[in-house]
């Protein structure tokens, strides 16, 4: 995609300072197709990509929050956690499985791709799922959501 790519270079020199991303790899374009619907100027990157080169659980906001300890959200984190080892981190395998949540667990779609989203990528809004799993890879998917479910249980525990 000749566009992306522009935007890439355009962008790269925010990317350096900010995160050190030194060229326009396959991840890095990844991270801008995710976030270029959000961008203003292309100084906006910085902030929209932030969550997937830092882990920052403590900045996610009470209401996001609030989804994270809903009973079904911890169902839901915990059976992804249980079966990503089984997923192959490709496009159609991802979305798939993520589309296949609501009908193995029986419940709503936003109480399963909220606290996932949230858990992944901080805010209840953001990128596609499937994107952000592809960009984050297997095992920092898998810590963040560990992370999460650890938080979830203190939190339950009191």
């Amino acid at each position: 995609d000749k566009d992306l790519r522009s935007l890439c270079d355009e962008t790269l020199p925010y990317l350096k300072e900010a995160y050190n991303v030194s060229d326009c790899r396959e991840r890095t374009l990844l991270i801008i197709d995710a976030v270029r619907g959000n961008m203003n100027f292309t100084k906006d990157v910085v902030p929209f990509s932030k969550p997937f080169f830092k882990r920052m659980f403590e900045s996610i906001s009470e209401n996001d929050l609030k989804i994270l300890l809903d009973p079904e959200a911890l169902k839901a984190l915990e059976y992804v956690l249980n079966n990503i080892d089984n997923l192959e981190f490709v496009k159609d395998e991802v979305e798939n499985f993520l589309n296949s949540l609501k009908d193995i667990l029986q419940i709503l779609g936003k109480k399963i791709y909220h606290p996932l989203r949230i858990s992944l990528f901080y805010s209840r809004n953001g990128p596609e799922l499937t994107k952000i799993f592809l960009i984050l890879g297997k095992d920092e998917v898998k810590e963040r959501l560990k992370e999460a479910v650890s938080f979830i249980k203190k939190s339950i525990q009191g």
